[in-house]
């Protein structure tokens, strides 16, 4: 469950990390493009049937500054790119470090089942060499996850003298438990 959880988390901040690049590279897209319309837009009455566009439009004076504009266009795509490519290395970069995060969570993970394993193997060679009626109450004051850790892993007849002791609906909501293995 709590592997679920990490997993979900991470995806999350990846998708995030990801939103976040791709609205600022389309905020600042906007606003660029926002600022080209302000400058080319004298009036806003020059809806008309669209002619074939002149060699040089009519906005600008010569071909000199025509050109002009075409090359202060092809710097300004040229820079969008590069803040592009710039935020795609971010993002990758985030990703392959919440990788590695990952995985580190996960080895740890690994290694503290592992330790719970090794414990809940010694209380239960522990309660194994106990009587049951000195067992049950043990068990009674453990966690119910532990508590059904712990019977789970007992033998068979072991089980069946310490749940025998115990309450039937207490016995009964155990066996179900154990039953869909709603404790691990």
């Amino acid at each position: 469950m709590e592997r679920k959880l990490i997993s979900i988390l991470i995806a999350a901040i990846v998708a995030f990390s990801l939103i976040h690049a791709w609205d600022a590279a389309a905020q600042e897209e906007k606003e660029k493009e926002g600022e080209s319309k302000e400058e080319k837009e004298p009036d806003a009455e020059k809806t008309e049937a669209v002619a074939p566009a002149p060699l040089v439009p009519q906005e600008f004076a010569s071909m000199e500054e025509y050109l002009k504009n075409l090359e202060d266009q092809r710097r300004s795509i040229t820079r969008e790119r590069q803040a592009l490519v710039a935020l795609r290395v971010e993002v990758r970069t985030d990703i392959d470090r919440l990788i590695k995060l990952q995985a580190e969570i996960d080895s740890r993970l690994k290694a503290e089942d592992a330790a719970q394993a090794v414990k809940i193997k010694k209380l239960i060679s522990i309660y194994s060499k106990m009587k049951p009626d000195q067992v049950v109450p043990l068990l009674n004051n453990l966690g119910e996850r532990l508590r059904l850790r712990v019977i789970y892993s007992m033998k068979t007849k072991d089980q069946a003298k310490i749940l025998a002791l115990m309450s039937p609906e207490k016995a009964a909501d155990i066996t179900k438990k154990i039953m869909k293995k709603d404790f691990q």
